[in-house]
């Protein structure tokens, strides 16, 4: 029987990881090797890295979740100008705008099927108004607690 592997060491460097394309790396590494412990470290610290705004905000939590859908877009082969529209439509119409547009109409729907799949569904958009459910209409905020089927405590807060 053989030892269980140890990735504490990989997990610390991906941690102070602040280089998009190494993550990048680690991330496509660990999912052609089925790591999934390593490939999830380094999809949360991509999504951390958002410098313009400060954590827990909306705008920061929005853009976290535009880069963990181009992951598993890109993870998949598939193209991201989608969400070059959705940038361009945060950008004009604003988050809250964007956000409910997309919640309402299951936008993106295999992506978030792969975001939940993987226990990151506060990485989906519906995970985003939940936790800022205060900025958003409520027929958004019931959408997006119907689709997450959930009433977990930490979407609340």
């Amino acid at each position: 029987m053989t030892e269980p592997t140890d990735y504490s060491k990989i997990l610390e460097t991906i941690a102070a990881c602040k280089d998009v394309s190494k993550l990048n790396n680690y991330i496509e590494n660990a999912t052609k090797k089925d790591v999934p412990i390593v490939r999830d470290a380094a999809l949360r610290q991509l999504g951390s890295l958002t410098p313009k705004y400060d954590p827990g905000t909306l705008e920061y939590d929005f853009w976290k979740t535009i880069k963990a859908y181009e992951l598993v877009l890109r993870e998949d082969d598939k193209t991201t100008v989608n969400l070059f529209r959705t940038r361009k439509q945060a950008e004009t119409d604003g988050i809250e705008q964007t956000l409910s547009e997309w919640v309402l109409d299951k936008s993106h729907a295999w992506v978030f099927n792969a975001l939940v799949e993987i226990g990151k569904s506060d990485m989906t958009g519906e995970g985003v108004v939940l936790k800022h459910k205060e900025r958003f209409e409520e027929a958004v905020v019931e959408a997006a607690t119907e689709r997450l089927n959930v009433n977990s405590p930490s979407m609340d807060d």
